[in-house]
């Protein structure tokens, strides 16, 4: 069988069955031993799955005798086989043979004739049945019924299942590489490339001319304006876009992450494009300033439903549970974050969600609760802005 299904199927076990991100299942899978050609492969096959996970299952549960001792090893390997034959539109016998050899190299020789039986009847019959299941199935209802309040919700749902362009953030000739890259400039600074591309290679990355942002996570540094000579205070920094902004724009910049594997990625991004900041590991809620700060940036650690278009497991993993734990966490950290900004300077809150209990409900129960500050400006980004977009929601707030 093929290195790269094998692959692929070793990532979807991590992200099903350990909980991992989809990158990290990735990168943990030998993703990089293979040539471009067969990475770019392997990383359409898992998003197929992740994105249509959902509409899978539906269809293909229906098809199982005794679907609640099915082993994962099997889930894993129908949900690929389907994939391919279904979304991939990989040519039958390919699909049907290469899972029944999967099956040998991981010793489930004995449930071949399952895997054939299936695969076979999807085959028949399955395209019919999968194209009448609504892609709104791949959509916990939970997290449905929490978008309701937000007119063109149901707008949302393709873009969010979609293939994202290559957005880039270039704070010097951003007309000039936009030509060189043959990108497009969709708001000052900002870069779209419409086509996914090995970033590595494109002309100006190595010599850190740019970074890769979404437009809406370029949005929150935005709204702070001039800020050059400003101290400013990054929490939860890593892997850095926003640090690299506070940079470019004149500010002195601590940037502070609890994850020591993230701010080795933050401080690769640094050394390429050529910027210095005051690096340290440490827990925000642990986390002793010896002095104020004319900014504190929070980019919380939230429910990143706003960035299902790259990480679709958010839709089997995530749960409102998490949401409800995510926004108490949230209002600790703002509480905390507030004790660390000068007289007059501000605090900027963000999330890279599209749930009010971590935006709106959260910048309104901070300034109930604490009359030192006043709200300047928020802003939310939907999925539709921007011809696509992350999903984002950003807070000024000026101490008195």
């Amino acid at each position: 069988m093929s290195t790269t299904r094998y692959i692929a199927y070793r990532a979807l076990r991590q992200v099903l069955e350990a909980g991992q991100m989809t990158d990290e299942a990735l990168q943990e899978s030998r993703l990089s031993s293979l040539a471009a050609r067969d990475r770019a492969f392997v990383r359409v096959l898992l998003m197929a799955v992740l994105r249509d996970y959902g509409r899978l299952k539906k269809l293909i549960l229906p098809w199982l005798k005794d679907p609640n001792n099915v082993p994962p090893e099997i889930w894993a390997m129908l949900l690929l086989g389907t994939a391919q034959l279904l979304i991939l539109k990989t040519p039958p016998h390919a699909a049907v043979n290469e899972t029944l050899e999967l099956a040998v190299r991981e010793n489930m020789a004995g449930l071949k004739g399952l895997l054939n039986a299936v695969l076979r009847r999807c085959d028949r019959e399955g395209r019919h049945q999968f194209e009448k299941i609504p892609r709104s199935e791949n959509f916990p209802s939970w997290l449905l019924e929490s978008w309701k309040n937000f007119d063109g919700h149901n707008l949302w749902l393709e873009i969010l299942l979609s293939e994202p362009p290559l957005d880039i953030t270039a704070p010097r000739d951003t007309a000039g590489w936009a030509e060189k890259l043959d990108g497009k400039i969709i708001v000052p600074q900002t870069i779209r490339l419409e086509k996914s591309t090995d970033v590595a290679s494109l002309p100006g990355y190595a010599e850190g001319a740019w970074w890769v942002q979404d437009v809406a996570a370029a949005a929150p540094v935005q709204m702070l304006g001039d800020i050059a000579g400003l101290d400013v205070l990054d929490l939860c920094a890593a892997p850095g876009g926003k640090t690299m902004q506070l940079l470019a724009s004149g500010a002195r910049v601590t940037a502070v992450d609890s994850s020591a594997q993230r701010l080795t990625r933050l401080n690769e991004n640094l050394t390429r494009m050529k910027f210095t900041a005051d690096v340290q590991c440490a827990d925000a809620m642990k986390f002793e300033p010896a002095r104020e700060f004319d900014i504190v940036l929070l980019d919380a650690p939230c429910s990143a439903t706003g960035t299902i278009r790259r990480h679709p497991e958010i839709l089997i993993h995530r749960s409102a549970d998490d949401v409800k734990r995510l926004a108490a966490l949230q209002a600790q950290m703002l509480d905390r974050a507030a004790t660390w900004v000068k007289p007059g300077g501000w605090l900027l809150y963000c999330v890279c969600s599209l749930q009010r209990e971590e935006g709106e409900n959260q910048t309104a129960a901070f300034l109930k609760s604490d009359d030192d500050f006043r709200l300047i400006e928020q802003k939310r980004i939907l999925p539709t802005e921007f011809g696509g977009a992350d999903g984002f929601f950003a807070a000024v707030l000026q101490k008195n």
